[in-house]
């Protein structure tokens, strides 16, 4: 019997493929300027096909069979496709992604970022619960047509940077959420950063919690301060100087007083005589993703 681990929010939970099998498949498509790129579809739940992107639209699309009854849907604990892409295929590459299934929009904690699991590879993981598909089912009988045997999904890369940010510690002790304002980084301009320390496993905020706050360019420090959390949500103040543009990193270390560290990679680059913040989602022993927790627009330190 086959158990797998899969990333729902911040937890891991065990499940066991529908059909006791896991199908792994390569599909080599062309990039906008022609050239080769290898995805590879990896399903938990059946057989894929009609696997397409479509350079133009920055879209993946692809069907596998199901059945929308709620005999069907009541015995499956959840669907689960993973789409993987090379890290330095830069087009299709964004901040965040869109999730549809037969042209209904997905809720965001059913469409998560992992950057981690694979060295060279980023991975798109839909998961699907039992709720969700019962929600699809319904929306689809708004039209008053007959329910498909299948399910189209559609992931179109999108152009928005969603915050919060999360990136979870090694082993994941600690979660870090982290957004900032002004979103457009201006050198002489005040940039507040804005974070939570939270539980890994839990997602409580952790309070008196102590930390260094890092902010590095070309491998270098051009910033670093020590502080502490008291009510597990803090901020940090900096100011870019004219020079201090291109690929940034921040990094959180000493968290809790542990040896334990992840951070952040941001590229601050000038366009058109401002400084733009693009977001890259990257981390080096972390895995960031959007939460499936209901951020709604700020943080919320309680």
């Amino acid at each position: 019997m086959i158990f797998l681990l899969i990333i729902l929010g911040a937890f891991f939970i065990p499940f066991e493929p529908a059909f006791g099998l896991i199908e792994t498949v390569t599909h080599l498509q062309k990039d906008g300027q022609g050239n080769d790129v290898n995805f590879r579809m990896k399903s938990y739940f059946g057989k894929i096909s009609n696997f397409e992107y479509d350079s133009e639209k920055k879209t993946v699309t692809f069907s596998l069979p199901f059945d929308w009854s709620e005999k069907s849907i009541s015995q499956i604990p959840i669907v689960h496709e993973e789409v993987h892409f090379p890290k330095d295929f830069e087009e299709f590459t964004g901040p965040s992604y869109i999730g549809k299934v037969n042209g209904i929009d997905l809720f965001k904690a059913s469409v998560t970022v992992d950057d981690y699991t694979e060295e060279n590879e980023r991975i798109i993981h839909f998961m699907l619960l039992e709720d969700h598909l019962r929600y699809l089912k319904n929306e689809q009988k708004k039209s008053n047509t007959e329910l498909p045997d299948y399910i189209v999904f559609t992931l179109t890369m999108g152009t928005e940077i969603q915050f919060p940010m999360i990136a979870l510690t090694q082993y994941d002790e600690f979660q870090i959420d982290l957004t900032w304002d002004p979103i457009e980084i201006e050198p002489g301009k005040k940039t507040i950063f804005i974070f939570t320390i939270r539980d890994g496993t839990t997602g409580d905020n952790l309070q008196h919690s102590i930390y260094d706050f890092i902010i590095l360019q070309s491998g270098k420090e051009i910033y670093r301060t020590s502080g502490n959390a008291i009510v597990g949500g803090d901020f940090e103040e900096f100011t870019f100087s004219e020079s201090q543009t291109g690929p940034t990193i921040i990094r959180f270390e000493n968290i809790r007083g542990t040896d334990l560290d992840t951070e952040f990679g941001i590229v601050v680059v000038p366009e058109f005589g401002s400084i733009v913040s693009m977001i890259l989602a990257l981390s080096i022993i972390s895995v960031i993703f959007i939460s499936k927790r209901n951020y709604l627009s700020k943080l919320n330190f309680s």
